[in-house]
Formats: structure tokens, C-alpha cells, sequence
């Protein structure tokens, strides 16, 4: 069974929890002797789909990070996935 979440609760729950546990990963790499390399991966919600068919996708055509109010629950899920990725990127 699913669990209900009120939309109050999308930015704690589903946006700012997730990326205390990405930072919380990459700083445990950073202090991991030995570690060499973490591969992040992401999905193509990121993308803006404010842009020409032709144009090459790349970190400037990200979607922009949205703080909330979250409507719904994939409007929190791409925002923390935004999130994720710029804290991975500001940590780095």
C-alpha cells in the first residue's frame, strides 16, 4: 500500500531528504581511502522542453530548480531530482 503523502510534506519528504542522503553518500566517498570514482546518473525529466528539436542537450538545458509549493507528487520528484544533481555538482 502506497503511503499518502500531503502536499505540505513533498518538499521535506520527497525533494530535501533525498539530497541530504546524495550529500551524505558523496561526502562518505570523499573520506573513503581507496574510493575512486561514483557514477551519478539522472533521467531526462531534467531536460527543459523549452527547447529547439535540434539543440544538443547538455547542463545547460536543464529544466530550472523549483522550490515548491509541489502541486503533485512528480512535481516534487523532478524538483528533487533538479536538486540532487546541482548539490552533486556545487560538492564536487
Amino acid at each position: 500500500m502506497k503511503a499518502e503523502v500531503k502536499t505540505e510534506a513533498y518538499k521535506s519528504e520527497l525533494v530535501e531528504a533525498p539530497v541530504a542522503g546524495i550529500l551524505n553518500v558523496l561526502e562518505t566517498a570523499k573520506n573513503t581511502a581507496g574510493f575512486k570514482r561514483l557514477v551519478i546518473t539522472s533521467v531526462a525529466a531534467l531536460i527543459s522542453v523549452d527547447r529547439a528539436e535540434d539543440e544538443i542537450t547538455d547542463r545547460h538545458s536543464r529544466a530550472a530548480f523549483i522550490p515548491g509549493p509541489y502541486p503533485h507528487e512528480f512535481t516534487a520528484y523532478k524538483a528533487r531530482k533538479i536538486a540532487a544533481l546541482n548539490a552533486t555538482e556545487a560538492s564536487i
